[in-house]
């Protein structure tokens, strides 16, 4: 059974590539919203097993001027706070949220709020369809720029 994937990204552009990624991938994509609000709309009546947000805009603010005002705010109209909205409305939600933001404290920040993944923006090619596969299977998934390195990597 293919996993289904709802994708909140506003720009057009990207969201129609990721969604031509994985449908090669066999991944069921079943609906693209530009909006929080409308995606909302969408959950009340559907469960897609990964939903696939960007997080780079909330309120059409930087996101570092948002989380200095209201770090994870849960109105739905924000981005990140729609995020929080939604895991409180459906806790089994799992949200992999994709930034141009490389900030390690950020994801680190999203991972502790109850998302299951951070990818940036430079990663989505190689590293989406996994991400998306890991979280439907239970797991929790950062960038590989994001992650401390590895014990073998600090011997070199």
């Amino acid at each position: 059974m293919a996993i289904r994937v709802l994708l909140v990204e506003r720009v057009t552009l990207l969201a129609e590539a990721i969604k031509a990624v994985l449908m090669e991938a066999e991944i069921d994509v079943v609906e693209t919203f530009s909006s929080p609000r409308e995606a909302i709309a969408f959950l009340e009546r559907n469960q897609p097993d990964v939903i696939v947000m960007n997080l780079d805009l909330m309120d059409d603010l930087p996101i570092e001027t948002i989380m200095k005002r209201r770090p994870f705010g849960g109105r739905p109209d924000d981005w990140m706070g729609s995020g929080r909205w939604i895991l409180k409305r459906w806790p089994d939600a799992r949200i992999l949220l994709l930034s141009s933001l490389g900030d390690p404290l950020v994801a680190d920040r999203a991972l502790c709020a109850g998302f299951w993944g951070f990818l940036t923006r430079r990663s989505i090619l190689t590293e989406l369809v996994g991400a998306i596969q890991a979280i439907a299977d239970g797991q929790k998934v950062l960038s590989k720029g994001l992650l401390p390195p590895s014990d073998d990597a600090r011997d070199d």
